[in-house]
């Protein structure tokens, strides 16, 4: 499994949301949680800030994402997310990047600098569970 940093992107959020989901699974009707943070078995929302309401020169959000073998340390929240596909999809309803993974559930550890406006986001992705392990 390849390790370290995936992806690092700065640009605004115009829905005020980061989408993280396997790219075959698209349903998000049943997320939970308290936010910043919503889950399903296969989608994870993150809270970030608003492009509609802030100023253009203040919406940009820098996000980066990283893989790595074993979990992170004190990251404020964490939700495990099943990549049936081994694609994870990271981004919003305007654009969107692509993670090839291997197939199976993933923690996903995310740090934000603000949880009502981030503007900095790392998330660390570390196997939960392969796909050919039994339950």
């Amino acid at each position: 499994m390849e390790t370290g940093e995936r992806l690092r992107r700065t640009r605004s959020y115009y829905w005020g949301c980061i989408y993280a989901s396997d790219e075959e699974e698209g349903d998000f009707d049943d997320l939970d949680g308290p936010g910043p943070i919503w889950t399903s078995h296969c989608w994870v929302t993150i809270r970030v800030r608003h492009a509609r309401l802030v100023a253009e020169d203040e919406a940009d959000v820098d996000l980066v994402v990283e893989v790595r073998q074993t979990a992170a340390a004190d990251f404020a929240y964490q939700a495990t997310i099943d990549l049936p596909s081994g694609v994870l999809s990271v981004g919003d309803a305007d654009s969107d990047d692509t993670l090839r993974l291997a197939p199976g559930t993933w923690l996903m550890q995310v740090d934000l600098d603000s949880p009502d406006d981030a503007t900095n986001v790392r998330i660390v992705l570390s196997p939960a569970r392969p796909s050919n392990q039994e339950e």
